[in-house]
């Protein structure tokens, strides 16, 4: 193989909230190293209304990890599915790179996109992963799937 992926967590579900949320998360609790990386697949549908600022959050410190959506929300009646892989940077245990591949139906983020964050927690410390979106329109519903997996480093 290639590489192994370990299935940390694996979840779906639908989200109405007008303010920004975390629609579920998963507890790190000082489960990785440096060299491992987390990926994450993941799939998002605004409901006949938009979604803002998809992202991945490390929620412990409040920081955005990734832009699953760009910086764009994503409109009503289209989705977006993609990989989003988040690692150490070499510099620095509170310095993660994160990648993001996607594609979607309406045009708002296709490619790839990297961000670079500092936590405040270190990348091996006890930190939680959040999918998390800035706000649905009201009347509209994000229907969102994703799977959390790491791949071993050393």
């Amino acid at each position: 193989a290639l590489f192994n992926l370990e299935l940390l967590k694996a979840n779906s579900g639908t989200d109405t909230n007008a303010g920004a949320t975390n629609v579920d998360t998963y507890a790190m609790a000082s489960g990785l190293t440096a060299k491992d990386r987390v990926a994450v697949f993941y799939g998002l549908e605004a409901v006949t209304q938009q979604a803002a600022s998809l992202t991945l959050h490390n929620s412990t410190d409040s920081v955005k990890a990734g832009e699953l959506s760009g910086a764009a929300a994503l409109t009503a009646g289209n989705t977006i599915g993609g990989l989003a892989v988040l690692q150490q940077a070499q510099s620095g245990a509170t310095t993660i790179i994160g990648l993001q591949l996607a594609s979607n139906t309406d045009a708002v983020m296709t490619g790839d996109k990297t961000i670079v964050a500092t936590f405040t927690t270190a990348w091996t410390g006890a930190w939680t992963l959040a999918l998390r979106h800035g706000g649905v329109t009201a009347g509209g519903t994000l229907k969102w799937t994703w799977n959390v997996c790491v791949v071993r480093g050393q």
